[in-house]
């Protein structure tokens, strides 16, 4: 194993904004972005991690639904050992310029200073390859799916530390107009998706796709399976 590794954050940042109808038992719309392998387009349909949480909540419900993705663009030296994100004070981080994971670090004590801003992932994660800084927050599956696009193997890189105030699931962002029964249904099975097992089976899945993926990229449709 290399000499580097990651803060691994276990991050889904992906929102599904939920467009509905104040009319009962039309098709609810819901818009998201391109962000493999959470949701990306494939055969006219919604695929990946994300999309298909998304997917399982909606089924437990009645709703007729509809998904768009519109086709935008939005682990550390082994001798480092960290508890808290306090202990990472003397190193330097890579982040995107306008980020959630920015902010976080920032608002707990991490100096603009240490931070290496940059504004496409794909450049963070070759400069933290060549080492030219010593950490970087990213969420561990889209991580390994990301460096094997890149043709670097992500068991070179080590977890860190776990960002857990900042770590969550896939969420739906339900419009002003959607109707209170719609996201209280949501909600529900939501909850029932949790404690029934079946979020949890859904993001292992991803990760042990990805952990098998090492010597190989994982194609688009590694979850047609």
């Amino acid at each position: 194993m290399s000499s580097l590794r990651t803060v691994l954050t276990h991050l889904i940042f992906s929102v599904f904004l939920l467009l509905a109808s104040n009319s009962y038992g039309e098709i609810l719309k819901i818009v998201t972005t391109v962000y493999p392998p959470y949701q990306y387009p494939r055969d006219g349909k919604a695929k990946g991690l994300s999309a298909e949480i998304v997917q399982a909540i909606l089924a437990k419900t009645a709703y007729n639904y509809r998904i768009n993705i519109y086709l935008w663009k939005l682990r550390s030296r082994k001798d480092i050992q960290l508890t808290t994100l306090q202990d990472a004070r003397g190193y330097r981080f890579g982040v995107l310029a306008d980020d959630v994971k920015r902010y976080y670090l920032q608002s707990k004590g991490i100096a603009k200073k240490q931070l290496n801003i940059n504004i496409k992932d794909q450049t963070n994660l070759l400069m933290l390859k060549n080492k030219r800084f010593d950490l970087m927050p990213y969420d561990e599956i889209a991580f390994r799916y990301h460096m094997l696009q890149l043709g670097i193997n992500p068991n070179d890189f080590e977890q860190a530390l776990h960002l857990r105030d900042i770590s969550q699931y896939a969420y739906l962002a339900a419009s002003l107009d959607t109707p209170k029964e719609v996201v209280l249904r949501l909600q529900q099975s939501f909850t029932e998706l949790s404690l029934n097992g079946e979020l949890d089976a859904i993001v292992q899945k991803y990760r042990h796709k990805m952990l098998d993926a090492v010597g190989g990229i994982p194609h688009l449709g590694m979850d047609d399976k």
